[in-house]
């Protein structure tokens, strides 16, 4: 039976380990500097000098059954290497010896001995940065069969392995881990390890808890090829987006090469390595939602006559490769909702991140941050494009950013065409550039596509084809944006097919903050009662001063609209004043705004010749300003004169709202009213008013 440990380093005074042991002027320490930086404080920091040694020892770690097998894992930081070979960390009896041994140059290599103590060894090259490394061994299961095994797994790979080993009798006892410089110390040997995990699974290394269902750090994992500039990359990824280490997936089967010749190629270079993994490391494999797949790797391969998107394929990861493509079952969906790990349904969102050097690659994920950290994209922002129809829909208006037809791009935050080649001006914030033209994401390292143009001049993200145009859905890509959604989800609401040639390119978590401020206009057809204020029928930007309305309407009918302002941080007024009323003729052609009706109208005889009519009238929300007031009177006749006004009193303010005139009177007795005007249109009469002549007095009649 074999025991499992796990030792942290946290307790002090080396409390996990049963010994320590130093010569000379070696040692090793418990210090926060060597603390593995994803969590804990304390880890090991081993520094010797020349024939020196320092080390810990973990005793009675395991007793190997027959066919057994016992696997040690642990973080390592190597600051800097030994003038000449170290053992470092071992399995250790008094006939066992496996141990994990550093050279001058760096690399890494695996010893194990058996009955005839032979050994033998496979350098491996990392980079100075946190590795994790696993040393695997089965024991024999007779002492005259050779099935037992070494292995040495660097990052989840297997980097080197011995088989047909006859070890049985060498792992006849209880096994010891001995960690540190265990045999001979060399000068300016400096080595940090952490996170020890013994057992006889293959131990997983720390995995991060994703927060929510939704895509995350935590749940992306990143594809780079076994290189320097590759474990760069991966490191650069957890440094600016905080991907975890565990989630930094080297594909040592991977070329250089852009173009593959074919889909077995692309499996043998790329999924294989995956599958692999994640068999190896199932809490990455749960957890993982989206691919960043990174520089130097394969970005394409051929099949059918066609070049398909290495990206398109790990969107569809794990299903059979259809060289028609696959129809997308998340493509436009009839509600853009944030995606989950759950509403993906075994798919997987992705993102590649390119470019001709390592440090341009690095601008790309760097600009990409950029975007996702401005609290609202300029107000001076365009969005270019040749979908007329989605320029002038609510959808974009939602946005509030200006749109122009394509043309030289001048503050250009997106582009969204048919497009081959751009003309770049003055730069906007350049968030994404989309070109659903064949072959405008050829290539991402050299050549004239279109992608490969715009992400040199400074674009965060693009989304073009390798080949053959896939179809891409404007409408849902930036729905998914505007409600917070990051660039990898736009991509997969937007993108038809996958197993086919789209290319999104980019910092898959990055998002976009479009300008909130400006005003939601609302529409109640018939009153204020019928608006829906939960449904604007259109979104002005600060600036706008005006806006087209698409609203259905029924002849004759009268129409409200509310207005709420919205502030720059997206919180919107809550009033339910109506600011405008409209109507409509027989036609459906739309009336003049209405006038008020002017009240409270007076009309006093002053004295036989002068007649005072007075009046008042409110500017209220939704009717229009008048010009001025007529006064009509029926001269006697019992009928008013509509069409000859006896006088006309003009508004001399905006907040003028008493009135009078004196008129000279008609034959009396007459009927008098008001109403507002404005150019050719004349509001509803007022109240009517009737004046009588003054009586004439009686004489006195003399007694």
């Amino acid at each position: 039976m074999i025991a499992s440990h796990y030792i942290d380093n946290e307790i002090t005074g080396f409390g996990e380990w049963d010994s320590v042991v130093t010569s000379g002027g070696s040692s090793i320490l418990q210090t926060a500097d060597a603390a593995f930086p994803e969590r804990g404080n304390i880890g090991l920091r081993v520094a010797t000098t020349s024939g020196n040694t320092a080390f810990v020892n973990k005793n009675d770690i395991a007793d190997l059954e027959p066919g057994e097998t016992l696997y040690i894992g642990s973080w390592w930081n190597l600051q800097a290497t030994p003038s000449t070979i170290t053992y470092c960390h071992g399995i250790r009896g008094s006939n066992a010896k496996f141990a994990i041994a550093v050279y001058s140059n760096g690399q890494i290599a695996m010893y194990y001995r058996q009955d005839s103590s032979t050994a033998t060894s496979d350098p491996i090259t990392p980079p100075n940065n946190w590795i994790y490394l696993v040393q695997a061994i089965k024991r024999a299961t007779t002492n005259t069969s050779s099935d037992g095994w070494s292995r040495f797994y660097l990052d989840g790979n297997i980097a080197v392995e011995a088989t047909g080993l006859d070890n049985f009798d060498t792992l006849n006892e209880t096994l010891r881990l001995e960690a540190g410089c265990y045999l001979v110390g060399r000068s300016d040997f400096i080595l940090d390890f952490d996170e020890i995990k013994i057992s006889n699974l293959y131990p997983e290394p720390f995995v991060p808890s994703p927060e929510d269902e939704f895509i995350s750090a935590t749940r992306t994992v990143v594809l780079v090829p076994e290189t320097p500039n590759g474990r760069g990359f991966a490191d650069y990824c957890f440094e600016k987006l905080g991907t975890p280490f565990a989630n930094r997936l080297f594909l040592q089967n991977a070329s250089a090469n852009e173009s593959l010749n074919d889909y077995s190629e692309f499996q043998n270079e790329v999924e294989n390595d995956i599958t692999n993994y994640f068999t190896l490391n199932p809490s990455v494999s749960n957890n993982c939602m989206c691919f960043l797949y990174g520089p130097d790797l394969p970005g394409k391969f051929n099949e059918s006559g066609s070049s398909y998107s290495s990206v398109s394929r790990l969107m569809n990861f794990g299903s059979t490769f259809t060289s028609s493509g696959s129809d997308n079952p998340l493509f436009n969906p009839a509600n853009i909702e944030r995606l989950t790990k759950t509403s993906l349904g075994g798919k997987y969102l992705a993102t590649r991140i390119d470019a001709v050097t390592i440090e341009g690659a690095k601008a790309i994920l760097d600009k990409g941050i950029t975007i996702s950290g401005l609290t609202a994209l300029p107000d001076t922002d365009k969005f270019y494009s040749d979908q007329a129809a989605y320029k002038t829909s609510l959808s974009c208006q939602k946005l509030r950013l200006s749109t122009s037809d394509l043309e030289i791009l001048e503050n250009d935050a997106f582009v969204w065409g048919d497009i081959l080649l751009s003309i770049f001006s003055t730069a906007g914030s350049r968030a994404v550039f989309t070109s659903e033209f064949n072959n405008s994401s050829s290539s991402l390292r050299s050549g004239l596509s279109a992608c490969f143009t715009a992400l040199s001049a400074g674009y965060a993200a693009s989304l073009g084809n390798s080949s053959l145009s896939n179809t891409f859905d404007v409408e849902s890509f930036f729905e998914m944006l505007h409600i917070g959604g990051t660039f990898a989800e736009a991509v997969m609401v937007a993108v038809s097919k996958l197993d086919y040639t789209a290319v999104p390119a980019g910092d898959p978590l990055m998002t976009v903050n479009f300008p909130k401020k400006g005003l939601n206009i609302y529409h109640g057809p018939g009153g204020p009662e019928a608006i829906d204020w939960s449904k604007p029928v259109a979104y002005l930007k600060e600036s706008d001063d005006q806006t087209d309305l698409n609203l259905e309407l029924l002849p004759t009918q009268r129409h409200c609209l509310g207005v709420r302002a919205v502030s720059s941080d997206g919180v919107e007024d809550k009033n339910t004043h109506v600011f405008a009323y409209t109507e409509t003729d027989v036609s459906l052609d739309l009336l003049p705004q209405p006038l008020f009706q002017p009240y409270d109208v007076t009309a006093d005889l002053l004295n036989a010749g002068t007649l005072l009519i007075g009046f008042s009238h409110k500017q209220l929300l939704g009717y229009a300003d008048p010009e001025g007031f007529e006064i009509l009177t029926d001269n006697g006749t019992e009928q008013l004169d509509l069409e000859n006004p006896i006088a006309s009193v003009l508004k001399k303010s905006e907040y003028q709202s008493d009135f009078e005139k004196q008129i000279t009177p008609p034959t009396l007795p007459a009927k008098f009213a008001v109403r507002a005007y404005k150019n050719t249109y004349r509001g509803p009469l007022s109240r009517i008013v009737e004046v009588k002549p003054l009586s004439v007095p009686i004489a006195p009649e003399m007694l």
